[in-house]
């Protein structure tokens, strides 16, 4: 899976809990909508893993 693609996913599925969640209209949509940011929090920790794997020199070890 490309950066690109993964980056493009993780922030639907950012954009798509956070209205789960505002929309409050009940507790079984709230509850999929934090369980839904959990998975794109996950993918944006894959993306910052997978990221910094493909970048050939990094001088410094965090950034």
């Amino acid at each position: 899976m490309s950066l690109e693609v993964l980056r493009t996913l993780a922030a639907a599925m950012t954009i798509i809990a956070a209205a789960m969640v505002a929309a409050n209209w009940n507790a079984r949509i709230t509850v999929c909508g934090f369980a839904l940011f959990i998975a794109a929090s996950l993918a944006w920790i894959a993306d910052g893993i997978m990221n910094r794997r493909t970048r050939s020199s990094s001088r410094t070890p965090f950034f």
